[in-house]
């Protein structure tokens, strides 16, 4: 149209002003800030979706509420909410908030594979989630594999290797996995917690 403007990437996030950057050989440009509240907003929504952890009570209003409030700064602080402090929120009440902290409590046993989708990992969805959850058994044993060995992972490439490894490097990422695993949340696959030591090893058997 008359008059207008070529469109010029910002440099620097609209939410809190932090530069943005953006992945050789991809579309989007992101902000750089782990802690942006949009990121963390965002963060949060994707975390209690039903195909990760499944907490139905806390939709996009409620995570607004949450953010805004600042009763949850990160993913992992939905497990120290506080009954009276969430009953006060605009728009709840105790009712509410009981079901909230009965949601929340119920994911804790989501399994590994949820949890892996639900942390967001970059390239890495519902069925990579899966694949990793069996084939490494604990988020202990995930975190500390090497490139080479989430390579030799079907159906994880390099490009998912490199965010997998990127995402456990961060040490807030690993500050947060820590503080889900001390509020009681399984990092473990839901197999391996019902005892089969078996779980995510390929067993070879010769004649």
């Amino acid at each position: 149209p008359e008059g207008a403007q070529p469109f010029e990437m910002p440099k620097v996030c609209p939410v809190c002003g932090a530069a943005v950057e953006r992945e050789e050989g991809f579309a989007a440009t992101r902000c750089t800030n782990a802690f942006c509240e949009a990121q963390v907003r965002r963060a949060l929504e994707h975390f209690v979706s039903r195909k990760a952890m499944n907490i139905e009570t806390v939709g996009k209003s409620v995570a607004g509420l949450l953010i805004d409030s600042g009763m949850v700064k990160d993913v992992s602080d939905l497990y120290a909410l506080d009954k009276e402090k969430l009953a006060s929120l605009e728009g709840l009440g105790e009712k509410s908030a009981l079901n909230i902290l009965d949601s929340v409590e119920k994911s804790k046993t989501a399994g590994l594979a949820r949890l892996i989708y639900a942390l967001g990992i970059r390239h890495i969805g519902e069925k990579a989630g899966a694949v990793l959850a069996s084939r490494f058994g604990n988020m202990d044993a995930l975190m500390n594999a090497d490139r080479e060995t989430l390579c030799a992972v079907k159906d994880i490439g390099p490009e998912s290797a490199d965010a997998l490894v990127g995402f456990f490097a961060s040490e807030k990422n690993k500050f947060i996995i820590q503080k889900l695993r001390e509020y009681g949340v399984l990092t473990e696959d839901n197999s391996v917690k019902n005892g089969d030591i078996l779980a995510g090893k390929t067993v070879v058997v010769t004649g």
